[in-house]
């Protein structure tokens, strides 16, 4: 997730977003039950979720 995130604009989109929707749905539901070694796997999930977005408004 981390090379693609540093490559975004020329990257397997439907990848990107597959592992994207993993992290935040993983990262989300793993920091409300209040494990917190996920926390750098919920950001890097809502960084790809803005990525996604800028590049669909753009």
């Amino acid at each position: 997730m981390g090379l693609l995130t540093i490559k975004y604009p020329m990257v397997n989109k439907k990848l990107f977003n597959a592992l994207a929707l993993f992290a935040v749905v993983t990262g989300t539901a793993q920091l409300a039950i209040g494990y917190l070694p996920d926390y750098p796997l919920a950001m890097v999930g809502y960084y790809a979720v803005g990525l996604i977005i800028s590049n669909y408004l753009n």
